[in-house]
């Protein structure tokens, strides 16, 4: 399967983040410098106004369980790359 890898720096502290997502609509972030991973579902993902990456609960959609802001281009540049790779996964889908 293939793997998308996308690196930014965040805009607050300068830590660096490592993206990396699949068509298969999972998604882990390393935030290097804390020695930090965490994941997602793309179901369970929203993008704000204010560039940031957030993840929901998977029981109600109500409680944010991690968020991440990003440069306004990095998150639209983001969210782009993952509309793309859940295309993707619907092109494989229909040639099975």
């Amino acid at each position: 399967m293939l793997v998308t890898y996308k690196h930014y720096t965040l805009p607050q502290d300068h830590v660096h983040a490592h993206v990396a997502f699949t068509p298969l609509g999972e998604l882990d972030v390393l935030l290097e410098e804390q020695q930090q991973v965490l994941h997602a579902e793309f179901e369970l993902l929203t993008f704000t106004s204010d560039a940031k990456l957030q993840c929901f609960d998977s029981t109600q959609h109500q409680h944010v369980e991690w968020q991440v802001q990003l440069n306004p281009n990095d998150a639209k540049e983001l969210m782009f790359a993952i509309q793309d790779a859940q295309e993707e996964f619907e092109v494989l889908m229909r040639d099975l």
